[in-house]
């Protein structure tokens, strides 16, 4: 799963525009802010920690705690598929 950190109203700006008008500023913006959690399903297939997940009538909301620790998506990519990325 991919966790993008919603700094400065990052998410509504991704929720305003579709694929043919993406500016090449907010490209870095995703990307700094963009982490990798591996195997969420173990996650989520449980009762969720609370201090974690928070279940949503839409989704779930992924806290901070969760993944912040967690490798960026430059890392992974880099770690999946060489350095080539």
């Amino acid at each position: 799963m991919l966790v993008v950190e919603n700094r400065s109203n990052l998410r509504d700006k991704l929720k305003s525009i579709d694929e043919s008008s993406i500016t090449e500023e907010i490209v870095p913006n995703v990307i700094e802010n963009s982490h990798i959690i591996e195997e969420i399903y173990s996650k989520l297939g449980e009762i969720p920690n609370p201090d974690e997940i928070e279940p949503d009538i839409h989704g779930y909301w992924i806290k901070r705690k969760l993944w912040d620790d967690k490798t960026d998506i430059l890392e992974w990519l880099r770690e999946r598929f060489g350095d080539g990325v």
